[in-house]
Order: structure tokens, then C-alpha cells, then sequence
């Protein structure tokens, strides 16, 4: 069941037929399709593999010409990995089985990517929450110290009054005694 070049070229040809717009479009395509003994998901396989094929160099062509149907139509969905759709073009992949091997390989090693990706972000979060609150904890110390520092200046200056008051009250007393004495 090698797709059939003709099947491609009429499916090139009939496709601008189904845009979507209009509903006598979409019969006329599904008629279309009905006539060819096809379906209208077929239809768009075809169609994806038709794309692809004029998408790629001659030599690619003679590669993808020797695939079967369901490698074609695996490596023409728009959702296949072009690191994939290269692979079957430059002929590393030959089969359908080595295609969806390599392509759990990719979506396995696409996830670990994400999984680090995001244990990346999360650390980053922490780092910046921590970050954060090493400054709330620096800029509490600030406070606390110029606390202390405000204390300690006050009783210094409570201090000094209270000695500035103890020499005035001895003076008293010594003013006192000698006005007594005389």
C-alpha cells in the first residue's frame, strides 16, 4: 500500500476544496472524498503527506517514497518532532516501530527537560524567598541595633543628667554648710 503519487497530486489539487468556511465547500470535499473510495481523515493524511513531501529534496523524496503508509502518516502530523521528520527523511528511520521508539525516547527526554526545567524555576523561587527573607532578618537587625544604639545614647544622656544633678545637689550641700559654717 505505497501512497499513490496521483492520490497526493489529486488531493494537492482539490484540497484548497475543504478551507472550512462554507458548508457547500465541506460536501463538495466530502463527496470529493466518497468518489475516491476514501475518507475525509485519510483525505488529510494524504494531504500532510503531500505537504511534506514537496517540503522536502528530491533526495528526501526517493526516501519517503520506499516508507509505508503509516510511517508517512506518522511523520506528516504537524505534532511529529522535526528532529523525527528529518530522521525519516535522511532515511535513519525506515519503520513504523523505530519511529515511535525514537519518538517515546523524545517525549521521555522532553519531560525529564521539563521536570528540570521546572525544579530549576522552583529553586529559583526559594532562592528568591530566602533571598527575601534574609533581608527582612538584615533589615530587622538594622532596626534592633539602632534600637540598642538609641537606648544606650538615652541612658547615657539619663546618666549624665543624673550625674549633672548629683554634683548640682552636692554643691547645694556644700554652699550650704559653708553658709552654715560662717
Amino acid at each position: 500500500h505505497r501512497v499513490d503519487r496521483r492520490q497526493r497530486q489529486m488531493c494537492i489539487r482539490d484540497s484548497n476544496v475543504d478551507n472550512g468556511q462554507f458548508a457547500q465547500k465541506e460536501d463538495t470535499f466530502r463527496r470529493w472524498c466518497e468518489s475516491m473510495q476514501i475518507g475525509k481523515s485519510t483525505a488529510y493524511k494524504l494531504l500532510q503527506v503531500s505537504t511534506m513531501f514537496d517540503k522536502s529534496t528530491p533526495r528526501e523524496q526517493k526516501v519517503l517514497e520506499e516508507l509505508s503508509p503509516s510511517l508517512l502518516y506518522a511523520t506528516a502530523k504537524p505534532s511529529a518532532p522535526a528532529e523525527l521528520v528529518q530522521a525519516v527523511k535522511d532515511g535513519d528511520i525506515t519503520t513504523h516501530k523505530q519511529y515511535q521508539d525514537t519518538l517515546a525516547e523524545i517525549r521521555k527526554r522532553d519531560a525529564k527537560i521539563q521536570e528540570l526545567l521546572e525544579m530549576s524555576e522552583a529553586s529559583d523561587r526559594r532562592a528568591d524567598e530566602a533571598q527575601a527573607w534574609a533581608k527582612k532578618v538584615q533589615h530587622e537587625a538594622e532596626l534592633d541595633r539602632k534600637e540598642r544604639e538609641d537606648a544606650h545614647a538615652a541612658a547615657l544622656r539619663y546618666k549624665a543628667e543624673a550625674d549633672r544633678r548629683a554634683q548640682d545637689q552636692n554643691r547645694c550641700l556644700l554652699y550650704t554648710s559653708d553658709a552654715a559654717d560662717d
